[in-house]
């Protein structure tokens, strides 16, 4: 339970041009390759110019439910709520995940936190998706994500949005 190669369990402040290389990190839940938590203290969060390569990210067993998500190549939980976390220009590369789900750079975040990369907004579900593409702007995928209808041309009508599917796929 949270386990990161740079920290379990990170309260406050930015993250800025770490090297994670070669490690192998293991644990039940949130468990990420710099950080297991960004956790509960509010305000925006910043993880910039980091490097996560080579590692193994193993789940060592379960506590069932959402906890089965909180795996990261970065970060394995987001839990701060009304925040923005942005990752920026990080490097992920032939990084394993021997989780339940596959490579991605965070787990499972609050549903009042709003995650950005490289200027970006992240969405991992139909119901972020459609907000997102409605405000406009740059959005990727950072899960796969299965709705039917998500988002009709009509509702976002006169917005301009840029979707990168990031290698997912909307079924």
């Amino acid at each position: 339970w949270q386990s990161g190669a740079l920290v379990g369990q990170y309260n406050a402040g930015n993250i800025t041009g770490c090297v994670v290389e070669d490690c192998e990190i293991n644990g039940l839940a949130a468990v990420g390759g710099l950080v297991g938590i960004l956790n509960e203290t509010a305000g925006e969060r910043k993880i910039e110019n980091c490097t996560m390569k080579n590692n193994v990210i193993t789940q060592t067993g379960s506590f069932g439910g959402d906890y089965d998500n909180m795996f990261g190549v970065a970060v394995g939980l987001i839990n701060i709520d009304n925040s923005t976390v942005y990752f920026n220009n990080c490097t992920m590369k032939n990084n394993t995940m021997k989780t339940q789900q596959s490579a991605v750079l965070y787990g499972e975040n609050s549903d009042s936190t709003t995650v950005i990369i490289n200027g970006a907004t992240a969405v991992r579900n139909a119901a972020e998706l459609q907000a997102a593409l409605a405000a406009g702007g740059n959005v990727v995928l950072v899960a796969d994500i299965q709705a039917t209808n998500v988002v009709t041309l009509a509702e976002i009508s006169g917005v301009t949005a840029t979707l990168d599917l990031n290698g997912h796929n909307i079924d």
